[in-house]
């Protein structure tokens, strides 16, 4: 399934590289994208949703809102 991370207190490219990294850490992830404001990325069996949002507020930004797109091609 495919997630977009709404993200807040993201203001420059330095914001986009640190969310990333750290988005990139949790192995269930596979990123699509990130820029100011928001993360796309494609979910496999991830049990701990708070995985995203922790690893988000340690760089120091705001988890505004996860949406969940279920994908049926």
């Amino acid at each position: 399934m495919t997630v977009k991370i709404l993200i807040n207190k993201m203001s420059c490219e330095h914001c986009v590289k640190a969310v990333t990294k750290a988005l990139s850490q949790i192995p269930e992830l596979s990123l699509k994208s990130v820029q100011i404001g928001e993360a796309v990325a494609e979910v496999n069996n991830l049990s701990d949703w708070s995985k995203i949002k922790k690893a988000i507020e340690n760089e120091g930004y705001e988890v505004i809102d996860i949406k969940v797109f279920n994908e049926s091609r």
